[in-house]
């Protein structure tokens, strides 16, 4: 018998927010971006309308192709009437994310608490 795949995300619930933490600190080889993309689809997908924050505290790199994964993921939670914020993003991320214009896109926050005090 196999064991379960380990999930790739921590979840928490906060005043009704679910604050999602990434296990790995680094989001870059294709079965990373697959497994987590697949978790965070089938979260919104089974929690429907609902209110939820990435937190990348700990993640210290992530691909571009796991940005075409969020914005994709963006875009599901949006069809569901949900809504979604980023925090925690490093320096180097948000860098990225400005020069591909996503920063427009994702509402992003410096730190958790400031996230959550906008939902």
């Amino acid at each position: 018998m196999t064991d379960p795949p380990r999930s790739r995300l921590r979840l928490e619930n906060i005043e009704g927010v679910i604050v999602v933490h990434f296990v790995d600190d680094k989001i870059v080889s294709d079965d990373t971006i697959e497994a987590v993309a697949g978790e965070l689809f089938e979260l919104v997908d089974q929690a429907g309308e609902t209110r939820l924050l990435l937190s990348f505290r700990n993640v210290s790199l992530l691909s571009s192709s796991a940005l075409a994964s969020l914005m994709n993921f963006d875009k599901r939670v949006k069809q569901q009437r949900g809504t979604l914020k980023f925090c925690g993003l490093k320096p180097v991320q948000l860098e990225l994310l400005r020069v591909t214009g996503l920063d427009r896109v994702f509402q992003l926050y410096p730190d958790e608490q400031s996230a959550l005090d906008t939902f």
